[in-house]
C-alpha cells in the first residue's frame, strides 16, 4: 500500500494505492470518487491524472491519461511511458552523403546550362 491524496471536484482526501500497472491503479478511500469522474493522484511530487471506471465499497479503479513505469511509484517521481501511439527516436539527424551533394550539384549546373543555351537562342 502506498499513501497519496486524491482530488477531485469534491475536493482532496486521502487515499491508498493498493495495486498498480502501467495503466491504472487499484485504491482505497473514504470518500470514493463517482464512476466516470476525472481524478488527480498526488503522489510526493508527481500527479496523475486518470478516471475512475469502477467502484466497489471503498475500493475503486482508476484508469491513467499517460502509462507509468511501476518500478518508479517508491520513488517519488513516477516516470511515463510513451504511448503505444508515440514515436520516439533516438537516431542523430540524416546527413547527406557527398553523391547525394554531387548529383544536386549536376542537376544544378544542367538546369543552368539550359537556361543559357535557351537565352542565347532566343537572341
Amino acid at each position: 500500500m502506498l499513501r497519496a491524496r486524491l482530488r477531485n471536484q469534491d475536493g482532496t482526501c486521502d487515499a491508498q494505492i493498493v495495486d498498480a500497472s502501467s495503466r491504472g491503479l487499484s485504491m482505497t478511500s473514504q470518500q470514493v470518487p463517482a464512476r466516470g469522474e476525472i481524478v488527480e493522484v498526488v503522489l510526493d511530487r508527481t500527479v496523475l491524472i486518470g478516471q475512475v471506471r469502477w467502484c466497489r465499497g471503498n475500493r475503486f479503479g482508476v484508469v491513467l491519461q499517460q502509462r507509468i513505469d511501476v518500478s518508479s511509484l517508491h520513488s517519488g517521481v513516477i516516470r511515463t511511458l510513451p504511448s503505444a501511439g508515440d514515436t520516439v527516436s533516438h537516431a542523430p539527424a540524416q546527413r547527406f552523403a557527398l553523391t547525394d551533394i554531387l548529383f544536386f550539384a549536376a542537376g544544378i549546373l544542367a538546369a543552368a546550362a539550359f537556361l543559357f543555351q535557351a537565352y542565347r537562342n532566343w537572341m
